[in-house]
This record gives structure tokens, sequence and C-alpha cells, in this order.
């Protein structure tokens, strides 16, 4: 092979077409007998128009079918709760929120009108269902695969013309890279969790903007330009990791041969203007609206360049092995010395095997494969670029939703390395086949596997739970609060709460008082007392201010028959909110149990006035204890009052107080 080089550059480069089956020149000659040839690459009976409709419509069953569990999933608690349903401005379609959606307000520090927008259009007709969220998302989702199919399609029309042969298998090639696209793992999290809308709209705009550039490349007509900036603005409104786009575009431009000019970079010049212009405006809302979170100082430089290798490696590596998928990775702990696992300090080199194999082999095989291999790295690369850890944003190494666009340039060179190894190794063709098969039905089952971790708040972070333990406190966090607030359905899930908040408190809250009251409510509501006392007390040692905690234990003294121990506590959460009506209450009842009558009254005479909801039960409480206090025609003045505000005083009430 390595003799024939020369030959097969001057051919690919020449443009010369000498074989259907694709990167033309590339091959020897094979000297056959008329009527005996056999084809290069895979073959299968005519009929380009059907293809063309039944091979979209089974990667888009197929893809649904792995999907179909999301369709009856739940809202999950990690930005659902701040994109949907405790979102004020998707619950109207009224000028005023379409105004602070589209040009105002970022969502979890993220500016993305259109996503939001699709969010409020979701909520007008679903209200908070979630099926109807997710069946948009899937819906989204199967039409970016169906687009990148026929986008492929064009892709390898265009790579014809610029002299790569002609790809007689092309329809089934694109459909592989679309199918792989649609059931990929590491794509569920871009489709089953609502709050990532934003990577299915940028992406329905990106793909379909790389349609419309290979068409601007053949007519290079003004409406067709025009378009295309429409499409990358709309994309970029979606999800602002759009920017990279016109990178993009010098990526298909090297595959397809445009000399790198001033015509060529000139072009690009509005894209880049754009990002600009959006990225500006974006910092700008993130600012004023205190969503900046990246952290520069958590990490050394070298340890942010070690993060974004590693990070670069394991994208790739779980493109073809799926494999410990996870919502949220930790970042590594690092030695007293700062030093890092082996597994990052050792990532650059493999970074250089996973760039450097193929692009070798590549260029030993000729030209055409060069630009090929080249072209899908940097397409891999340029979508990958922005969120490669050289800056420590949020707290997880990786994100599986990053893959959603970048995938496509790996799953171009993936395909072609299987139709090369289909067209050389004519022996083991059917091989071939079957372990494509076999791989792309592991990818449906485990795809499908991963729609069910996100079916709730509780698998999505038991998941996490049990692949990182001990690793992050995230998941525990999420659900000691997820199995609080469903203790009242299953009180079962109270001592999953307290289990959760135990190993907070223990290994990363020691001093948040937080977490000791929401563990003291949860044993108050156990009617474990004593326990409930000691977690209330613990929240008041670390925040001395926290009125909460100090009118809950003064509650837990009331549920012990303790009402003299309770009346300090109540005094101590007044003493820092005076008009805490739960507080004055609690202290009017206990200082009544207390027989401390005359301290009673002043706080039963204030909530009069604070709570006007209850006037006619406080004026039959004061009327009580002016009555306990041997003052019956006060006791008698404000009887009437009660009764005349509603109260229903107990028979024979007024009578006692008219006695001498």
């Amino acid at each position: 092979m390595a003799a024939n080089r020369n030959n097969t550059d001057r051919s690919a480069l020449h443009g010369r077409t000498r074989q259907t089956g694709g990167l033309p020149g590339n091959a020897k000659k094979q000297n056959r007998q008329p009527g005996t040839a056999k084809p290069y690459a895979l073959h299968f009976p005519d009929g380009t128009h059907w293809k063309k409709i039944i091979l979209p419509a089974a990667i888009a069953v197929i893809t649904f079918i792995c999907f179909s569990f999301s369709v009856k999933s739940d809202f999950v608690h990690w930005d659902d709760q701040v994109y949907v349903y405790n979102n004020p401005f998707i619950r109207s379609l009224s000028t005023h929120n379409l105004e602070m959606l589209l040009f105002h307000v970022t969502t979890a520090g993220n500016f993305h009108p259109l996503t939001m927008l699709s969010l409020a259009v979701n909520y007008h007709f679903s209200g908070l269902s979630p099926e109807g969220y997710h069946v948009t998302n899937i819906i989204l989702h199967i039409l970016n695969t169906v687009i990148l199919f026929f986008v492929v399609v064009r892709l390898f029309e265009s790579m014809k013309q610029a002299g790569y042969g002609d790809f007689s298998n092309k329809l089934w090639l694109a459909a592989l890279v679309a199918l792989w696209h649609g059931i990929h793992p590491m794509h569920v999290e871009s489709v089953s969790w609502i709050s990532e809308r934003k990577d299915l709209l940028y992406a329905l705009f990106y793909f379909l903007g790389i349609g419309v550039y290979l068409k601007y490349l053949e007519q290079r007509s003004a409406k067709t330009y025009s378009l295309l900036i429409l499409l990358f603005l709309l994309s970029s409104l979606s999800k602002p990791s759009a920017v990279v786009f016109p990178l993009t575009l010098f990526a298909i431009d090297f595959l397809l041969k445009r000399q790198f000019s001033l015509k060529t970079v000139s072009e690009k010049i509005p894209f880049f203007i754009v990002s600009l212009l959006l990225g500006s405006y974006t910092y700008s809302l993130q600012s004023t609206q205190g969503a900046m979170s990246a952290s520069f100082d958590t990490f050394t430089l070298a340890q942010r360049c070690f993060f974004a290798s590693y990070t670069f490696m394991m994208y790739v590596i779980k493109a073809i092995a799926p494999f410990h998928l996870s919502s949220f990775y930790p970042y590594p702990k690092s030695s007293p010395s700062g030093m890092l696992p082996a597994v990052y300090l050792l990532s650059p080199i493999a970074d250089a095997v996973i760039v450097g194999l193929p692009l070798y082999l590549a260029f030993r095989a000729g030209e055409n494969y060069k630009r090929l291999v080249a072209a899908g790295l940097l397409f891999y690369f340029f979508n990958v670029v922005l969120i490669l850890k050289f800056v420590t944003v949020g707290g997880s190494l990786i994100n599986d939703r990053y893959s959603y666009v970048a995938y496509t340039g790996l799953f171009l060179i993936a395909v072609f390395v299987i139709n090369e190894l289909y067209r050389k190794f004519e022996k083991a063709r059917y091989l071939v086949i079957g372990c494509v098969s076999l791989y792309t039905l592991l990818l449906c089952i485990t795809c499908y596997s991963r729609t069910r971790v996100w079916y709730n708040t509780q698998t999505l972070w038991e998941d996490v739970k049990n692949k990182f333990p001990m690793a992050i406190e995230d998941p525990y966090s999420e659900l000691a609060d997820y199995y609080r607030t469903q203790g009242s359905v299953n009180s079962a899930c109270y001592d999953s709460a307290l289990a959760n908040y135990e190993i907070l408190k223990n290994f990363w809250r020691p001093k948040d008082a937080g977490v000791y009251c929401n563990m003291a409510n949860i044993y108050a509501l156990k009617k474990d007392y004593p326990k409930a006392f000691e977690a209330y007390s613990g929240a008041i040692r670390y925040e001395p201010s926290d009125t909460e905690a100090y009118l809950n234990r003064a509650l837990t003294y009331i549920s012990m028959n303790q009402y003299k121990l309770a009346i300090p506590d109540l005094d101590k959460a007044l003493m820092l909110d005076s008009n805490l009506v739960q507080a004055l209450q609690n202290r009017a009842y206990a200082n009544y149990v207390a027989g401390n009558y005359s301290q009673a009254l002043p706080d039963y005479l204030k909530l009069l006035h604070l709570d006007r909801d209850r006037v006619g039960d406080y004026l039959y409480s004061i009327s009580v204890l002016y009555s306990a206090l041997k003052n019956n025609d006060a006791a008698l003045q404000y009887a009437l009052k009660a009764q005349q505000a509603g109260y229903t005083l107990p028979a024979g009430y007024l009578q006692s107080l008219n006695k001498p």
C-alpha cells in the first residue's frame, strides 16, 4: 500500500473518479473478468427513493422505542424546578412574560430565550404535566435525527463533487450516523431531562445550518447565505454553545478541499460578529443577575489543563463504549501535594494517540482519508472545546449532554472505517455487518436502560450515589430532601431521608443548621421528641439567630407537655421576630397552661391586629384569661365581641360570667 501512495494522492487531489465506493484513488486496481466484479463497498438493491423514505422512518421508530419510557417520567429536582415548575415567566404568554424571557432573564445562569419560549408554549398546553414536555423533547430529538440523516446524505454528495467519488451506499452510511445519534446512551441526558430542551433546539438549527451551508457552497446565493445566518442566530438563541458554528464550517471547508483564503475567512466574519454580540449581551445579563459561576481559583492552571485533557479523552472513550454513565461526574481528589491521580496525568498521552494514530493511518492511506479523519476530529474538537475544563464551571467534570452535537464528527469517521473494512476484507463482510448490528443493538439496550434512570429525582440521584459513593454531597442532599417531602405519602421515606441527612452531617455539612433542622422536623413528625430536641439544639448551636429552630424546639417542648421549658425559646424567637404569629400563639397558650395569665394576655391582644383571620378565637381566649384573672366584666365584654365575630361560645359560658 505504501508503494502506491504517491499515485494515490495525485489521483485524489485531481479529483479523478475511478470507483463507486467512495474515497477514489486510495485502493489498488483489481483485475476481474467481466460479469464477476465485486463491489468495492456495501451494495444493496436499487431503490434510492424508497430508501430515502424507509430509512429515516425506521430510524425515527427505533429512536422513539429507545426513548419511549421517558414519556411517563416525572420532573427531576435538578434545574427542572428553575426552568419549569417554579418559573413564573412561563406561566403565561403575556407580553410582559415574553419580553422578560426573550430579552431580560437568564435561567440557571444561561441566556437561551428560544428555549424558554418553547417551555412557555409547553406550559400553555401541558401545564405542569411532565408528559407534554417529555413528548416534545422526544419529537425534537427524532426530528434532529432525521435531519442529520439528510444532512449527511447531502455531505456525501458534496464530497463527490470535491473528488471523493460516488458513495453508492451513502444512504446506509448516513442512516448509521443518524441512528447512532438517535440511540446513543450519552444523548439520553439531552432528551430525558426536560431542562435540556436547549440541546435539542440548538442542535435542530445547527444541523439545518450545516445542510444550508452545503447548499450555499453549491449555489452561492445571497438568499441562502441569509438563511444560514438566521439559522445560526436561532441556534445561538437556543443555547450559547452554538457560537462555535463558524469553526464547524471551517472543518467542512477542509473536508471539501476548499482553500483557506481571505474569501473563506470573510464568509465567516458575520458569524463571529453575531457570536461576539450575543456573548457580550449574555455576559452583561449574567453579571447583573449574579449568574456568573465559573471558578478560576479552585484548581491550579496545570490541574485544569489535565482536566481538559482527561475530558477530551473520556468523551471519545464513552462515544465508543458508553459505560458507567452518570448525570454527575465528580472532580478527582488530589494528594496533599496537589498531585492528581495517574489517569489524569497520562491523559495527554492518550489524547495524542486518539488524535495521532487515526491521522497517521489516514495520511498513509491517502489525501482523501487524511481530510476525512482530520475533518471529523476537528468537528468533534470544535464542538467540545468550550466545555473542556480549562475553567471549572459547576461541580461535574464530565456532562453527557455536551456530546449531543460533537459526536457527529466521530460517527462520520466510524462509518467510513466500517465501510473500508467491508470493502477491503471481502471474506469478513458478514462479520463486519454482524459486529455493527450487535454494537447498534447494545446501544439501543443501553439507551433504553439509561432513560429509566431519569424517571424521577429518586432514580436519578440514587444512580449517581451508586456510581460514586461518598464522592460528592449532591446526591445525598437531593435524596434527603426528596425522601423528606415523600414522607407524608410513605412514612418509610422518613428513615431514608434521615440516613442521607446523617451522611451529610457527618461528612460534608457538620455545622449546617439547615441539615439539623430538617432532621429535627422529621424526628418531630415521627414523634421521637428527644431526638428532635437534640437536633434543634444542634441547629441553634451553629446558627444562634435561627428563629425557626427556636420556635420548633419550643413546639417540641410543648409536644412533651413541658410548657414552662418552651417559653424561653419562644421569647428568643420573638426577640428575633417580634411579629411571628406562631410564636405569639404558642407563647400565649404556654403561659396560659403554666398559669401565667397576665403574661399571656398581651400576646393575644397583639394577635388581634396581626392575624385577622382568627379574631374570634383570640377574643374568646382573652375572655377566658380575664375570667381566670377574676375580671368577669372584661371577660363578658370580650365574650360578646367573640360572639359578634362569629365565634361559637361554649354552652353556658355567658351565664357563668354573669354569676356574682
